[in-house]
């Protein structure tokens, strides 16, 4: 297996990097979150699931992120959007499983919406939709407000220890226009939610408001007495490997089709 990533060239110009598997349906697309990357712990643990269960599989960098080309500075839940449907529309084929992890369950979301007809189910990992307003309203002192309104950006640390990741201004901005959270959810694709009761970074309450709005279809709601935001310790992504493999199954062509 290749380390070495594929970029597919968007319409804009800029390359995302992606790596793909292709063999049986469904596919699984996995979204990661902010200040992440296609390299993370869950996308290379489900990776290595989706090959041994013989179905096909992609995960990709957002543009500024990870080897993608483009600038995170400027980036825009919009655009960030707009880069999961490109890789969707030209990389794959068939019935979808799309897994989304923190903010890459709001752009799961987004896409479902943009592309009912190709997502079979949708699996959100500690999600974190309209991330961007809640950040702003709970998860920012009075001083992070007035200097992301004064100076555009500012840097906030995680639960995990890792370094101080910049939130922009432009982000925020864009991302008041695409909430997905003011009312019903109204899409016939079964939605799956896993999250930790001790996470710090965004609370298992913003996946309990996102099962009450998802309408169209069933939405089960598990939530983990520990694993904090990134579930990536091995109880927990056994877990969510357990947890996908069901989705899998369910969406798995039967022999009378």
């Amino acid at each position: 297996m290749s380390d070495t990533p594929s970029f597919l060239t968007t319409p804009s110009g800029y390359a995302l990097a992606y790596h793909r598997f292709s063999s049986g349906e469904p596919t699984v697309v996995f979204c990661h979150g902010y200040g992440s990357s296609m390299r993370g712990d869950k996308a290379l643990a489900i990776e290595q699931a989706c090959r041994q269960w013989g179905i096909s599989f992609v995960r990709f960098d957002l543009s500024g992120c990870g080897e993608s080309a483009g600038d995170f500075a400027s980036a825009t839940m919009q655009r960030w959007r707009d880069d999961a449907l490109q890789i969707i529309d030209q990389l794959t084929a068939g019935p979808l499983v799309l897994v989304g992890s923190s903010m890459g369950a709001w752009l799961m979301v987004l896409i479902a919406t943009a592309r009912p007809h190709r997502i079979a189910e949708c699996f959100g990992i500690a999600a974190a939709p309209d991330m961007t307003d809640y950040k702003f309203a709970h998860g920012l002192t009075e001083l992070q407000r007035q200097t992301l309104q004064d100076e555009g950006v500012i840097y906030f640390d995680n639960s995990s220890g890792e370094p101080s990741i910049p939130l922009y201004k432009s982000l925020m901005d864009s991302g008041s226009h695409m909430r997905v959270l003011e009312t019903a959810i109204n899409l016939p694709i079964p939605l799956t939610l896993v999250h930790a009761r001790d996470d710090s970074d965004v609370p298992w309450q913003r996946s309990q408001i996102l099962q009450t709005l998802w309408a169209g279809a069933s939405c089960e709601l598990t939530l983990l007495p520990q694993g904090g935001h990134r579930l990536s310790d091995e109880q927990s992504i056994n877990t969510l490997l357990e947890t996908l493999q069901r989705i899998v199954h369910r969406v798995l062509p039967s022999d009378d089709d």
